[in-house]
């Protein structure tokens, strides 16, 4: 008896394009193969044409059969969680219609919510639809990192929102582009009225030296925090004096400002 080393999907994608040279047909096969997730290239009739190894691994472990290509195509994540099941038959009939797609769909492990980016495109031979590609993609871990910065960011929401000081962000040019909730409640200036304006604006003419010492010393100390006393107008145009603290954080990543 003669043994070969040519994997199912290899043979496969050998016999769907005869005149293509071997070697192609092994790379394509690599590729496949080393895809993260399931990845699997199915024909009108649903039946596979490759598949690979952790598709195959996953398909052996919970039915305990082999899967070679030509045969029917089995829902992979059905099997994971069957009371989260996709309605594959329209999703298939809607990319053979040339309407792929991509989504995220979420099952449940052990208890354990695990999502899978999924996505199902038509293969074209001219203006005819001959195969489909599919692949299924565990991205559970980016998902709950997801989840982790967006309650952080409430979190942070949360206390700048409820703080009883004012912050605000500016460019490096010194014009505002945020400011934090205080800003009204103890100046009484809406949003409107700081959004795109200098920060000298609000600073009443005795302090503006030292707020243009201030800005200065921003620029050649980053990340340093510096303090200030000075004069203020609210809204209604009294003068107020106000402690400031401020740094320079136009480098930081998801800060690029200068704080105050």
């Amino acid at each position: 008896m003669q043994t070969s080393s040519v994997s199912h999907s290899d043979t496969m994608l050998a016999s769907v394009s005869p005149k293509r040279p071997s070697a192609v047909a092994a790379i394509l096969n690599g590729v496949i193969e080393n895809t993260e997730g399931y990845t699997w290239i199915v024909d009108k009739g649903l039946k596979y044409i490759v598949c690979n190894i952790q598709l195959r691994n996953t398909i052996k472990q919970f039915t305990g059969r082999d899967v070679f290509p030509g045969n029917e195509v089995i829902d992979c994540i059905g099997l994971l969680d069957d009371s989260q099941t996709l309605p594959w038959p329209t999703i298939y009939q809607d990319a053979f219609d040339g309407k792929g797609s991509r989504f995220t769909h979420q099952i449940t492990v052990q208890q354990k919510p695990v999502f899978f980016d999924i996505s199902v495109n038509p293969v074209w031979e001219g203006n005819n639809t001959i195969a489909l590609t599919c692949s299924a993609r565990d991205i559970t871990e980016q998902k709950n990192a997801e989840e982790v910065l967006r309650q952080s960011e409430l979190k942070f929401r949360s206390l700048i929102e409820n703080s009883t000081d004012i912050i605000t962000m500016a460019n490096a040019e010194g014009n505002i582009f945020y400011g934090s909730p205080s800003a009204k409640k103890i100046f009484g200036y809406e949003e409107s009225d700081y959004m795109g304006r200098h920060v000298c604006s609000f600073i009443h003419p005795d302090s503006l030296p030292a707020v243009a010492e201030l800005l200065r010393n921003l620029v050649a100390h980053p990340d340093e925090l510096f303090t200030i006393d000075l004069k203020v107008f609210d809204k209604p145009g009294n003068e107020k004096w106000v402690q400031g603290l401020a740094s320079n954080m136009l480098q930081t990543p998801g800060i690029n400002a200068l704080v105050g």
